[in-house]
C-alpha cells in the first residue's frame, strides 16, 4: 500500500492532514485508501461535514483476528466489520467519493512527504487530478466566505 492512503496513526504529517481535511471539509481518497482512512471518509460523508474526492477506496472494512494453529502457523480471520456512523458497510463496498476524479495510470501522486518542496507552479503543473480538484474546491469555498 502506498503513502496515498492517509490513515490515522501513520504519521504526524498525515494526522495533521486528516485534521485539516476535517476542518476544511475535504478529503482525497483512491484505490489505496484503506482501514481507518475509509472510516474517516465515511464519517465525513455521514455527518455531512465535507466532500470526499477521488476514486472508490480499497473496501477493507474488517477487523482481523490471528489464530495460532498447532503447527505454529496462524490463520487470519475476519472477526468484526467496520461500519460508518450511519451504518454503511465498508467491506466489499468501500467508500465512493462525492466527486469522482480518476487519476491517470502514469500520473505522479502528490504525497505529504513532498509538500514542503512543492511550489504553487509545480502544483498547477501536477498530473494529480484528484489533488487539483481538491484545490479547486477549496478555492471555491474560500471565495464563498
Amino acid at each position: 500500500m502506498n503513502q496515498r492512503s492517509w490513515a490515522v496513526g501513520r504519521s504526524v504529517t498525515q494526522l495533521t492532514l486528516l485534521a485539516s481535511a476535517f476542518a476544511l471539509g475535504l478529503l482525497v481518497i483512491d484505490g489505496t485508501t484503506a482501514s481507518s482512512a475509509e472510516i474517516f471518509a465515511g464519517a465525513l460523508q455521514d455527518h455531512e461535514r465535507g466532500k470526499v474526492v477521488g476514486t472508490r477506496s480499497v473496501r477493507a472494512g474488517t477487523v482481523l483476528g490471528s489464530f495460532r494453529l498447532s503447527d505454529g502457523s496462524a490463520v487470519l480471520l475476519a472477526v468484526a466489520e467496520w461500519l460508518t456512523p450511519k451504518g454503511r458497510r465498508i467491506w466489499h463496498q468501500g467508500i465512493t467519493p462525492d466527486i469522482l476524479v480518476d487519476l491517470p495510470q502514469d500520473a505522479v501522486h502528490l504525497l505529504p512527504e513532498t509538500e514542503n518542496q512543492l511550489t504553487a507552479d509545480a502544483l498547477t503543473k501536477s498530473e494529480d487530478k484528484q489533488v487539483l480538484k481538491a484545490v479547486e474546491i477549496l478555492k471555491e469555498q474560500v471565495i464563498k466566505k
